[in-house]
């Protein structure tokens, strides 16, 4: 089995309960069953330090999504429209604590469409993530722009 890799990113936000669903024994454990052996977490303002390796910022995040075979994230829209565009697995946790629970809406249509697995609220992380992980080999992939699609369409018209 390919070893694989998984990229864990907060954004600028405190998630610790992310992080610490991920870097538990048990769920490390069942990462290396499923070929999974590095984990990367970039943990932004969190308080809880993992044993995985991590860092808090850097001033891009490009070379790490596409060095991961897996990505989970919060629900960041330009986070995930970044992930789904270098088409990468994405499991997306909504970040149910902050704000109004903002993340909601965008969790909500891109789990619909089967673009991202999602686990809806920071009380189901360590419930949902291992399940989540197994279930993101069955995403669709991200629907590339057409650029040109236009000019058939108006083409068509005439």
């Amino acid at each position: 089995m390919k070893q694989q890799s998984i990229f864990v990113t907060v954004g600028s936000t405190n998630f610790d309960e992310l992080i610490k669903a991920i870097d538990n024994q048990e769920a490390q454990n069942q990462l290396k069953q499923l070929g999974y052996n590095k984990v990367v977490c970039q943990i932004g303002s969190g308080n809880y330090e993992p044993k995985t390796e991590f860092f808090r910022f850097k001033s891009s995040l490009s070379e790490d999504y596409q060095k991961a075979d897996l990505i989970i994230c919060h629900c960041g829209a330009g986070t995930i429209l970044e992930c789904l565009k270098l088409k990468k697995k994405i499991i997306v946790v909504n970040n149910d604590t902050l704000m109004n629970n903002h993340q909601m809406e965008l969790f909500n249509a891109l789990t619909k469409q089967q673009l991202v697995c999602g686990i809806k609220s920071t009380k189901q992380i360590q419930s949902e993530l291992i399940d989540k992980i197994k279930e993101s080999s069955q995403l669709k992939a991200y629907p590339l722009p057409e650029p040109n699609k236009i000019d058939s369409i108006i083409d068509s018209m005439f």
